[in-house]
C-alpha cells in the first residue's frame, strides 16, 4: 500500500516537472517498486523451459508489454523470438504481472516497457554471453538466466557464436540458402540488436528471390519496436 501511494505521488510530481519527467525512467512510476520490482520479479518468477535447455536454444528474448492509464495489460508482444517454450514462458511471466502496474493519471496514452531477458547455458568447454546495448528509457534493465547443470542431463550445448557464423558463410557461400537461414537466424536470436545481421539476412532473401520476406525485414528493422526503427531504439536515452 505504502508503495502504490509512494508511486502515484512520483507520478503526480512528474507531471508539473518536466526536467524531472526526462530523467526518471516511467518504469518507476508505473510499476510497483519500480524497475528493480520488475527485475527482481522476472528474475524469481521466470523458469528456463526443460526442453529448450535440452535441444540448446539460448538468446536474448525480447517482449513489449503495453500498459493502459489505468494499470492494465493491454497487450503482450514477443518481439525477438527464442523458440515456442521460451516464447511460451515469458508471456506466461509478464501476464502474471497484472497485479503490479499501477495507475498514472498524468499519463493519457498507453505505454510500451520492452522486457530483456537472456536465457544462456553455460558448459565446461562453452562460455556464451548474452548482452544489450540499449540505455532508451522504455526498456528493462536486462535479465540473465543461466542453467550450468547439463552435463548429466543429455542436452546438447550450444556452438559459440564463432561456428555459427562459419557455418553460415559457408552456406551461402554454396548456395544453400535454407539452410544458411537457421544459422543467421540463430545469430539473430542472441544478438537481435547487431543491424549487421538483418543486413545479411536480406542479402539471403535476396539470393532466393524473396521479395515478400525481404519487405518483411526492411519493416522490422524500420518498425523494430513500437514504432521506433532500430537505429532509433540504439540512439535513443
Amino acid at each position: 500500500m505504502k508503495s502504490s501511494l509512494l508511486s502515484i505521488i512520483i507520478c503526480f510530481i512528474l507531471s508539473y516537472n518536466t526536467l524531472a519527467q526526462t530523467q526518471v525512467k516511467p518504469i518507476e512510476y508505473r510499476f510497483e517498486k519500480g524497475e528493480k520490482g520488475l527485475v527482481d520479479f522476472i528474475t524469481q518468477g521466470v523458469i528456463f523451459p526443460k526442453v529448450s535447455q535440452v535441444i540448446g536454444s539460448i538468446g536474448l528474448s525480447i517482449s513489449g508489454i503495453s500498459i493502459t492509464p489505468a494499470g492494465k495489460i493491454e497487450n503482450i508482444k514477443i518481439i525477438n523470438p527464442i523458440d515456442e517454450f521460451i516464447d511460451a514462458e515469458v508471456i506466461r511471466l509478464l501476464k502474471s504481472t497484472s497485479r503490479f502496474w499501477l495507475k498514472c493519471d498524468t499519463v493519457s496514452h498507453n505505454q510500451t516497457f520492452f522486457i530483456q531477458i537472456a536465457f544462456v547455458i553455460s558448459g565446461s568447454a562453452l562460455k556464451i554471453s548474452v548482452t544489450s546495448p540499449v540505455s532508451y528509457r522504455f526498456f528493462i534493465e536486462p535479465v540473465t538466466i543461466t542453467n550450468m547443470n547439463l552435463e548429466n542431463d543429455g542436452a546438447s550445448l550450444p556452438q559459440s557464436d564463432e561456428l555459427v557464423a562459419i557455418k553460415c558463410i559457408v552456406l551461402v557461400s554454396s548456395q544453400r540458402y535454407n539452410e544458411a537461414l537457421d544459422f543467421i537466424n540463430e545469430l539473430i536470436k542472441r544478438n537481435p540488436f547487431k543491424k549487421e545481421l538483418y543486413q545479411y539476412r536480406i542479402t539471403i532473401y535476396k539470393n532466393m528471390n524473396r521479395q515478400d520476406l525481404i519487405e518483411a525485414e526492411v519493416q522490422k528493422l524500420t518498425n523494430f519496436a513500437d514504432g521506433l526503427s532500430l537505429d532509433d531504439i540504439l540512439n535513443k536515452n
